[in-house]
């Protein structure tokens, strides 16, 4: 029984470390889509309202990636 748990537990822990290594890669993904989105705006922004009319000098919301996975 005991052998059964810890397999169990093993395959556990492994499918977390895969979640969590595929979450970080949705993130990053995520923040480059931002990135371009927040690009085009202010180009849109500069081409029809003037270079004055861009609030922001990077976007407004980046998300903070923290290395080791905190």
């Amino acid at each position: 029984m005991t052998d059964d748990l810890s397999a169990q537990l093993r395959a556990a822990e492994r499918r977390i470390r895969e979640l969590e290594a595929k979450v970080r890669h949705l993130e990053d993904r995520a923040d480059r889509a931002e990135r371009w989105v927040y690009k085009i705006w202010v180009e849109i922004e500069q081409k029809f309202f003037g270079g004055d009319a861009v609030r922001f000098s990077q976007p407004p919301y980046i998300r903070q990636t923290h290395p080791g996975g905190d």
